[in-house]
């Protein structure tokens, strides 16, 4: 929040001078595990922001580019530095998948 103030001179629910920016802060996107992420125009995500990726990303809007959505560091969607430690598929793991449970018994 502080790196979109400075960068675009404006505090909460004013406009740049410039017209291209505007904050608001919200109570929850939905995306802790991501935080701190920023949502632009009610529809992308940009997630893992430091204050130094969130000002490339604002000159890329002002630039009139489309900066890559979603995560900000290099990282499948959600998954932590480990990459997937859980809700594996059965194949994934050389296991076969056998719901006869009488015979697991």
């Amino acid at each position: 929040m502080k790196a979109i103030r400075e960068y675009a001179n404006i505090e909460d629910n004013e406009i740049s001078e410039d017209g291209l920016f505007t904050i608001t802060e919200v109570e929850c996107l939905g995306a802790c595990v991501n935080a701190p992420m920023m949502q632009v125009n009610n529809e992308w995500f940009y997630e893992d922001l430091t204050p130094e990726n969130t000002i490339a990303l604002l000159e890329k809007f002002k630039r009139g580019e489309e900066p890559k959505v979603g995560p900000q560091i290099d990282r499948n969607v959600s998954e932590g530095p480990l990459g997937r430690t859980s809700l594996f598929k059965p194949e994934e793991l050389n296991q076969v998948h056998d719901r006869d449970f009488a015979s697991a018994k």
